[in-house]
């Protein structure tokens, strides 16, 4: 699964808003049966929630470098490398 940052207004960080989002979706994602989320964001923010630049370093997306993180849901992850494709809009994201 792919997902983007979040996004907080700043009046209303500091809130614990945006790691309730994060966990919410990480929810989603294993009720949805999803193995693994792909993110693009600040490594030291999603570290925290077990993302892992390194984790994500052996599948090759054009969005791959420092800011390409991996959450594995599952132990052991079903492919440990690969080709990691996001949907069309994501090219659009700045």
């Amino acid at each position: 699964l792919g997902l983007a940052r979040v996004s907080v207004v700043p009046e209303r960080q500091g809130r614990a808003i945006g790691s309730a989002l994060s966990e919410a979706g990480h929810d989603r994602a294993r009720e949805s049966g999803w193995d693994a989320i792909f993110l693009l964001g600040d490594p030291d923010y999603y570290a925290r929630f077990g993302y892992s630049v390194e984790a994500a370093r052996p599948f090759d997306s054009p969005y791959s470098g420092d800011y390409f993180m991996l959450l594995a849901l599952t132990d052991p992850l079903p492919a440990p490398a690969g080709e990691v494709a996001y949907a069309p809009g994501f090219a659009a994201l700045g």
